[in-house]
């Protein structure tokens, strides 16, 4: 647990290949710690909730290389940082793959695998405008009921040149949910989808 201050910041910490299991809370956690690295191969699993959660102005800050099993709540969550980059982890959780939210604009979601979960593979919501979701692999979402690949909900761009991405992911498998959208997007101006590929199964 790595905590600082709106006036005492936690700047540039580096947790780096550890393996964590049957936490009773994070696995990793973070506020206040602008350009914190958590990377190297830390791998995660049976957190009692999400297994990485940065929160409260971690700016600039990357989670990379992380392979996580949550069998309770999100995988990597990330609320209230401007500018993080989830790349390169592996995960599986019980609710969401990676979620970025709660006013955590400019962040960059690449290059993941989300091997399967119970909600959405990606969501990206709620203050996030652009933001980058390209080159992902989600392989199973939505196990739980109606969810989908990759999400965007009130994450748009700021203009035609500024705008929020989801470029060159690829969707497999589904879950429960009748509807089967691989992505999905809502209130959400100013963004571009493209070169995505989605292959849809029951």
């Amino acid at each position: 647990r790595v905590i600082g201050s709106n006036s005492r910041p936690m700047t540039g910490v580096k947790i780096e290949g550890n393996t964590i299991s049957n936490a009773q809370r994070y696995g990793i956690f973070g506020t206040y710690a602008p350009k914190m690295l958590i990377q190297k191969a830390n791998k995660i699993s049976l957190t009692a909730k999400q297994a990485i959660l940065l929160e409260k102005a971690s700016n600039n800050s990357k989670i990379s290389g992380c392979v996580i099993n949550n069998k309770k709540m999100d995988a990597i969550a990330v609320y209230g940082c401007k500018k993080v980059t989830v790349s390169g982890n592996t995960v599986t959780a019980k609710d969401n793959g990676i979620r970025v939210a709660l006013n955590s604009p400019m962040a960059v979601v690449e290059k993941n695998t989300v091997q399967s979960t119970g909600q959405n593979g990606i969501w990206v919501s709620s203050g996030c405008g652009q933001s980058v979701v390209r080159e992902n692999t989600i392989k199973k979402y939505g196990t739980s009921g109606e969810y989908y690949g990759i999400y965007i909900y009130q994450a748009g761009g700021k203009s035609a040149k500024q705008t929020t991405t989801v470029k060159g992911n690829t969707i497999t498998g589904s879950g429960k949910s009748q509807v089967k959208h691989g992505i999905k997007v809502s209130e959400s101006p100013y963004l571009v989808c493209e070169a995505n590929k989605i292959t849809a199964t029951p």
